[in-house]
């Protein structure tokens, strides 16, 4: 048979952790560079981006970068999209702004179930869940205090 090397190994989590902490910086300036030079993240980078940039508590970049890329017309894979579109989601009530998560997730999943794609659409839901959690524990703290509370706003 052929003599075929095996491929190179996954770095664990917590190499990719790691090289990320090293690396944010350089993947930030490389997104900046490609949006001056009229140029556009890739389907490939755009959704993992914001993943790092959430996890690593760069709320305001991850809503910006979600925004460029999906205002962008950018040819995006409805996958892609709906994944863009649910992070964006996630990223908005650290940011107060509860009405445009709940827009994002409303479109996330409309976009998911027209196309019949599974996880994407598992995904938003998910996070969906998140607003009306926060709602539900704003109405009862309301109830409790018998104060207006918005906890969106705490």
């Amino acid at each position: 048979g052929a003599n075929r090397s095996a491929p190179a190994p996954e770095p664990t989590e917590i190499e990719a952790e790691a090289a990320l902490r090293v690396e944010l910086p350089h993947l930030l300036a490389a997104a900046e560079l490609f949006e001056m030079h009229g140029r556009e993240l890739s389907d490939a980078s755009g959704e993992p981006l914001l993943r790092v940039l959430i996890s690593r508590g760069m709320v305001r970049e991850a809503v910006a970068t979600a925004t460029r890329c999906l205002s962008a017309g950018l040819a995006l894979s409805p996958s892609v999209r709906t994944l863009m579109l649910a992070n964006r989601g996630r990223a908005h009530p650290m940011l107060h702004d509860l009405a445009s998560a709940q827009a994002d997730f409303d479109a996330a999943i409309e976009l998911a179930r027209r196309h019949e794609i599974a996880l994407p659409l598992v995904y938003s839901r998910l996070y969906a869940q998140s607003i009306a959690h926060i709602n539900l524990f704003a109405s009862l703290d309301r109830l409790e205090c018998g104060a207006n509370v918005d906890l969106a706003r705490v």
